[in-house]
Order: C-alpha cells, then sequence, then structure tokens
C-alpha cells in the first residue's frame, strides 16, 4: 500500500481548537477520548469487521482526518486521501475476568496520536469460541453523537455484506468534510462569542466531573 498522501488542510471548528488545547495540555489524559465495550456471542467475523471499517475510512474525509501544529501555534485539519487501520486481535482464552477489565481500563488510558489517521482505533479479545470483547477508542474530534450513529449504521451494511460474501451496498454519497469548515468559516466569531456571553450571563460555573475510575481528569471537565 503506497503512502497516504495529504489532499486538503483547513483551520479547526472552535469546539475542536478548544479539544486540541486540551489534548496539548494534559495528553495522557482521556479527557475528549471515548471508548465503546460492546460484548459478541455467536458467530463474529473480524475480517468482515475490519474489512467494513476499512470501507468507511475509504468513503468519509471525517475518518481518513489528523491534526497538525504550525510554527504560529495554530492547528490544522489534514484530510488524507487513505489511512490505514490495524485491528489488533487478543487470543484471551486464558484470561481471567480481572484481566479482561484491566485490559479494557487501560485501552481507555492509552493516549490517541491525533497527528496519525485515523484517530481511532479497533481491539477485538476473543475470549471464547462464541464470545468476543470489541474495543472502539476514538478521540472526540473525528465524531460526535450523531457521526457515531451514521457510521454504526453503514458498518452494519457493509459487515453484513462482507461477512456472507456478496457485493458491498451502494450508500449515498457523503458529504465533503470541507462544508463544515467552510460554514464555521464564514460566521462571525465576534457575534457568537457576544451571544454566548448574554446568554450564560449569571450562570453558576459547572461542578467538576470524575471519571468512571474514581478520579477526575488533570485539568477537569465539565457537563
Amino acid at each position: 500500500m503506497s503512502e497516504p498522501r495529504d489532499i486538503a488542510d483547513y483551520a479547526p471548528t472552535p469546539t475542536q481548537q478548544g479539544m486540541i488545547l486540551q489534548a496539548l495540555a494534559a495528553p495522557d489524559s482521556p479527557i475528549n477520548v471515548e471508548q465503546f465495550v460492546v460484548r459478541v456471542e455467536g458467530g463474529f467475523d473480524s475480517d468482515a469487521f475490519a474489512a467494513a471499517w476499512r470501507k468507511l475510512i475509504e468513503r468519509h474525509e471525517a475518518l481518513r482526518s489528523r491534526y497538525s501544529w504550525q510554527v504560529d501555534g495554530s492547528a490544522r485539519c489534514v484530510i488524507q486521501d487513505s489511512a490505514e487501520l490495524a485491528v489488533q486481535i487478543h487470543d484471551a482464552h486464558a484470561w481471567s475476568a480481572a484481566e479482561v477489565d484491566a485490559f479494557i481500563e487501560d485501552d481507555f488510558h492509552t493516549p490517541i496520536d491525533l497527528s496519525t489517521a485515523p484517530i481511532f482505533r479497533f481491539t477485538c479479545l476473543h475470549l471464547a469460541d462464541d464470545e468476543w470483547r470489541l474495543l472502539w477508542c476514538f478521540h472526540h474530534l473525528v465524531m460526535d453523537g450523531r457521526s457515531v450513529v451514521l457510521a454504526i449504521n453503514e458498518f452494519f451494511a457493509y459487515y453484513d455484506a462482507f461477512s456472507r460474501g456478496v457485493e458491498a451496498p451502494a450508500l449515498d454519497a457523503p458529504q465533503p468534510l470541507r462544508r463544515l469548515f467552510e460554514w464555521h468559516a464564514a460566521r462571525d466569531a465576534e457575534a457568537d462569542r457576544q451571544f454566548w456571553r448574554e446568554y450564560l450571563q449569571g450562570v453558576p460555573n459547572a461542578p467538576m466531573l470524575t471519571s468512571i475510575y474514581g478520579q477526575a481528569p488533570p485539568n477537569g471537565a465539565v457537563a
């Protein structure tokens, strides 16, 4: 496979800029990192699983994006023409429940390199002949809640086809990512700031949240 080529770059959205600053300030913190853990019982085709996600990467620019930092301190979202996804598979037949839980926690706390696409990873734990744990860890920069739903729906369409050995379904063409960045770039940033200053005037500070592991992230998080 040839080396990926950069085909476009854009200024990140204001929300993404905030996430990037948080990542730079606390690179070992899992803030803005999402982890889905899925239990699968019965037949599971790991080859079809990987092929389906590679098809999504081929379709969607966001899944081929990475982030770079300029000498002036600014960040850019760089779109590549391709990105290689390596799905890790572990034989966990002999693992105890505690070892599985520890692995999942370690995966959540393993930093995601924002400068290398794709900025998400998959790990498959083969626990028994008919039981798997699938770990999907991704940075919020690449996907929000609505995007997750769309991606999962497309994944199942491709996985179903590939696992049955039939042709991939024809899905609607995705929207280019540049439309999002162009829309944000055309907005009046000062007008947006003024709106939120007025809207949030008098609202008390949000309380700090703890993580599911019992301690707050080093740089904090709010709801």
